[in-house]
């Protein structure tokens, strides 16, 4: 049902590797979330207006008393009642379209897939260095030789 949220973004996609992510915060952040870049500007967007729609509902509030303070409720809905219809039709379609809109790009398209992108890249850093390791000549599978110390008995008989 989420499906096309959920592929705005393919956290398996193809990269330039290096050997070592960055080691600052804000660099590595950068550098993991450069697929993410316009759905983190789409979902920024969608998050301002479901704000702005929000303030103005707070506002329109404060309109709708005043417009009830003007005369007899009749005279108010005789007057006004096609713009209260077209905002209450505005509030039970329109607000949670655009709620919803902005929870599935969150919550379908930008949480799962960058844990996804991280954790697959980190995972990969982590094949490629035990595989380059395995696979360099100098790399041995014995432990580092130990230093011979005499004994504590040996050495007193």
């Amino acid at each position: 049902m989420f499906r096309f949220f959920e592929n705005i973004v393919d956290p398996y996609c193809d990269y330039p590797e290096s050997d070592k992510p960055p080691t600052k915060l804000l660099p590595f952040l950068l550098d993991y979330s450069r697929p993410f870049q316009k759905l983190f500007t789409l979902t920024a967007v969608v998050s301002v207006v479901v704000a702005a729609v929000e303030l103005w509902l707070i506002y329109y509030m404060g309109r709708v008393v005043d417009l009830l303070a003007t005369g007899s409720p009749e005279e108010v809905l005789a007057q006004y009642g096609w713009e209260l219809a077209a905002m209450a039709l505005f509030v039970l379609l329109a607000r949670p379209a655009l709620q919803g809109i902005g929870t599935a790009l969150l919550n379908n398209g930008v949480l799962p897939n960058f844990g996804a992108l991280v954790r697959w890249r980190a995972n990969r850093l982590a094949g490629s260095r035990t595989t380059s390791l395995a696979a360099s000549p100098t790399a041995s599978c014995r432990p580092p030789p130990r230093q011979v110390t005499r004994s504590f008995r040996s050495s007193t008989h």
